[in-house]
């Protein structure tokens, strides 16, 4: 009876010992950001980094106190300092017809991992700041409008 239950502990000790990662160099990171501006608010933008891949998006953007805003110029740019360099991760621009965007879904990009001057994939120690850039035309007013988000800094988050 002693042989049986020391086989299934022994098997169980075996598989999870296998799935224990030793490579200590190895991270990946996920930020789940969150920001707000006069007339936004960005709730769940989602970043993951890992040696081989860059997947930022899946937020919500919506504009405060209103329902609905109509526009035929709309124009999303979220931005990060990599290290010293300030650069778009992800771009969303829709113009022409006219639309909705008091709710909006900043969709979703995959990529390579970014890598730094010396050629190794990022890790979230090298990511400053991540913001995100608002441009919308008020037809009303007839005039456009800029907004800035910050979404997350580094010295904020004790990351440095």
């Amino acid at each position: 009876m002693r042989k049986l239950v020391f086989i299934p502990i022994f098997l169980s000790l075996f598989i999870v010992a296998g799935c224990i990662d030793d490579n200590e160099n190895l991270k990946d990171y996920y930020l789940s950001l969150v920001g707000e501006g006069q007339h936004w608010r960005v709730k769940g933008y989602e970043i993951e980094i890992s040696e081989d891949s860059f997947i930022a998006g899946n937020g919500f953007l919506d504009m405060k106190d209103v329902d609905s805003f109509m526009t035929n110029s709309f124009d999303i740019e979220v931005r990060a300092v990599i290290g010293d360099v300030d650069q778009v991760i992800q771009k969303i621009d829709r113009t022409g017809k006219i639309i909705n965007i008091a709710v909006e879904n900043t969709g979703k990009i995959t990529g390579d991992s970014y890598v730094d001057q010396e050629g190794n994939p990022i890790t979230l120690e090298d990511i400053k700041k991540v913001y995100l850039v608002l441009k919308w035309h008020d037809l009303e007013k007839k005039k456009d409008l800029r907004e800035r988000i910050d979404l997350y800094h580094a010295d904020e988050n004790n990351i440095s």
